[in-house]
């Protein structure tokens, strides 16, 4: 048993008795994928970029990751900010330095978790 064995009958085994076992050990398999089943949810809040601030970014910095957060490529941040695709561009570079990632999908789970209230189910 202290090996990790769940159960141990000695024969001859009663039916009720191997039934009990069988249905203990169900129970025990039944409720540790339930438990495995929660899960995490992050619910961004996309409506400010004030918290990306928080973790070195400047002003303009955190709306170029709010914006790539949301799934909008250089181009679309262009419009969105008025500013060039070129400077998009640079913002992205700086902002991957300062996070130290180097992917847009890498940016943009650090910015969901800035963002996220976590929650359990």
């Amino acid at each position: 048993m202290n090996l990790g064995a769940d159960d141990y009958l000695t024969k001859p085994v009663d039916a009720d008795e191997l039934l009990a076992a069988i249905s203990a050990r169900l129970k025990r398999h039944t409720e540790k994928a339930e438990a495995a089943q929660a899960k995490v949810e992050f619910a961004a809040d996309f409506t400010s970029a004030r918290p990306l601030e928080g973790i070195g970014l400047t002003p303009r910095e955190a709306e170029v990751l709010l914006w790539l957060a949301q799934g909008k490529s250089n181009p679309d941040i262009a419009i969105i900010l008025g500013a060039a695709e070129g400077t998009v561009k640079k913002h992205l570079e700086h902002i991957f330095e300062k996070l130290g990632v180097e992917s847009r999908n890498a940016a943009t789970l650090r910015a969901i978790e800035v963002l996220s209230v976590r929650t359990v189910n």
